[in-house]
C-alpha cells in the first residue's frame, strides 16, 4: 500500500495583552487642624482596569492519496503440472483529524486588597469636613477563534486481475479466489473553544 500525505497547518498562538494583577491599595485620608467654620474636602479614587484580548486562527489544508493493490499475477505458458493463481486482500484506510484552537483566560477580579484609613480630627468649631474613598474596577475581555480546514482524500483499493493462459499438458489450472478490496476514509474537524474564569 502506498500512501502520500501532504499537510499544511498554521495555528495562531494564544495571545493575552494587558492583564493587570489585582490592585493592592493601602491609602489614608486625614483632615486635621483646620480652622473654625472652614470647609474641608478630601478623597481618594482608585481605578483598576483589566483588558484581555485573545485571538486564535487555525488554517489546515490536508491532501491525502492512498492506494492499495493486490493481484495482477500471471501463470502463462506452463506445460504439465498444476497451476494455481490466487489474490489476497487490498485494504486502504485513511484517518485525518483537524482540531480547533483554544483560548483560556483567568481574569483577576481587580478587587482592592488593601485598606483605606480615613481620619477627621482636630478641626475648628463649626467646620464642615467631607472625606471618602472609592474603588472602581473595570474589565474588558475579547476572545475570538477561527478555524479553516480543507481536506481532500483520494483512496483506492484494487484486487484481482490474475491470469493463467496457454498452459498445456496434464494437470489442473486454477485461478483461485480473489481477495476483498476495501477503502475506508475518516475525516474529523474539531471546533474551537473559549474558556473565561473557569
Amino acid at each position: 500500500m502506498k500512501t502520500k500525505i501532504t499537510t499544511a497547518l498554521v495555528t495562531g498562538a494564544l495571545l493575552a495583552a494587558t492583564v493587570l494583577p489585582a490592585a493592592a491599595f493601602a491609602d489614608s485620608v486625614t483632615i486635621q487642624g483646620n480652622g473654625a467654620e472652614s470647609t474641608n474636602v478630601a478623597g481618594i479614587l482608585n481605578i483598576n482596569a483589566t483588558s484581555v484580548s485573545q485571538t486564535n486562527e487555525t488554517v489546515a489544508i490536508t491532501l491525502v492519496s492512498s492506494k492499495a493493490n493486490t493481484g495482477g499475477n500471471t501463470a502463462n505458458g506452463n506445460t504439465g503440472g498444476n497451476v494455481s493463481v490466487d489474490a489476497g486482500n487490498a485494504t486502504s484506510t485513511v484517518n485525518t483529524t483537524v482540531r480547533g484552537s483554544t483560548n483560556y483566560a483567568a481574569i483577576p477580579c481587580g478587587c482592592s486588597e488593601g485598606t483605606t484609613d480615613i481620619k477627621v480630627k482636630g478641626n475648628g468649631a463649626d467646620s464642615t469636613n467631607i472625606a471618602g474613598a472609592a474603588n472602581i474596577n473595570l474589565s474588558k475581555t475579547r476572545q475570538k477563534n477561527r478555524t479553516f480546514a480543507v481536506t481532500a482524500v483520494r483512496s483506492r483499493a484494487r484486487t484481482g486481475g490474475n491470469t493463467a493462459n496457454g498452459n498445456t499438458g496434464p494437470g489442473s489450472v486454477t485461478v483461485g479466489t480473489t481477495g476483498n478490496a476495501s477503502s475506508t476514509v475518516y475525516t474529523t474537524v474539531g471546533g474551537s473553544s473559549n474558556t473565561l474564569n473557569p
